[in-house]
């Protein structure tokens, strides 16, 4: 029988099906691809190639499918235009699903007294990790400029003076930068705050160490929603008015966590991203993670 050759990936992605003829496998490639071409905006070609880092293990770019069928179908089939909470919850629960299933050495953001063994097979180390190794640099920045956390507290929450992450390590290097308010303005051209040139100017690996904070955070979100049933808004859906030449919006919004002896604290957050702009951003680093060959 003539061998069908295969133009949309590497590897066979169903190769362990048996009872499937050569058509109905080369039809079910042309699918997949079809869904990563839509998200990524990758050409066929381009997601051949990305294919081959799954040479010889056709069932994590299975795993991957599945990762990256659920959230097109969370985020762009069963919302409206309005929702904003479960679109981002689903990414991150997305990326912890492509993230490699052990952090292998990672260890960044260990909790004190855990051991390394279990913090690297859990999911927060693996979130970590896809935040770290997945993100471009640019966006990295961007992140940490557009999100701001208050210290935590009990309910009823007053409004509280929230700071980006890099603000405390900022003042203990330069204690006359010392300022009433944070703000950044990512999407407009008003002023921003000491903290965005310090951001702009440390090295990737001072970035990754306030990234890891980041990434505690949003996995704390992720948390509330999915154990506490806590709306988390992550990023507001304004959009500039067209006769508007300098816009920014920001939403001001808690979530929850649980201090200690087991008490509920709220933490109030500032974001500035709109939902699309942070899809993006995790559409970008699934696309670097498919590149990987994840999940290993």
């Amino acid at each position: 029988m003539r061998t069908i050759l295969n133009p949309y990936f590497a590897i066979d992605p169903v190769k362990h099906k048996t009872g499937v003829t050569q058509q109905e496998r080369l039809n079910h490639s042309k699918k997949c691809s079809k869904l990563l071409q839509t998200i990524f905006g990758k050409t066929q070609q381009e997601i051949f190639e990305a294919s081959k880092s799954y040479i010889n293990r056709h069932k994590d770019l299975l795993s991957f499918f599945f990762a990256l069928s659920f959230w097109q179908g969370v985020t762009q089939n069963e919302l409206s235009e309005k929702a904003r909470t479960i679109p981002l919850l689903a990414s991150i629960i997305t990326s912890e699903a492509i993230s490699p299933r052990s952090a292998g050495k990672f260890s960044p953001g260990k909790i004190k007294g855990q051991s390394i063994k279990r913090y690297r097979n859990s999911k927060p180390a693996r979130f970590t990790r896809f935040m770290i190794e997945c993100l471009s640099e640019t966006d990295k920045r961007l992140l940490l400029k557009g999100y701001q956390f208050a210290k935590p507290g009990i309910f009823p929450l007053e409004r509280r003076t929230t700071r980006h992450l890099v603000y405390n390590s900022l003042i203990r290097k330069n204690r006359h930068y010392a300022e009433k308010y944070c703000f950044s303005n990512i999407n407009g051209t008003g002023a921003s705050c000491c903290c965005i040139n310090y951001i702009d100017s440390i090295n990737i690996a001072s970035l990754n160490k306030f990234l890891i904070k980041l990434s505690k955070n949003f996995y704390q979100m992720r948390c509330s929603i999915v154990h506490d049933a806590y709306p988390v808004g992550f990023c507001h859906l304004d959009t500039r008015p067209q006769d508007v030449a300098s816009w920014g919006m920001t939403l001001v919004d808690t979530y929850q966590i649980t201090g200690q002896g087991g008490s509920s604290l709220l933490v109030q957050y500032e974001s500035e991203f709109h939902r699309d702009q942070l899809q993006k951003m995790f559409i970008d680093a699934y696309w670097n993670a498919f590149k990987k060959g994840w999940p290993i």
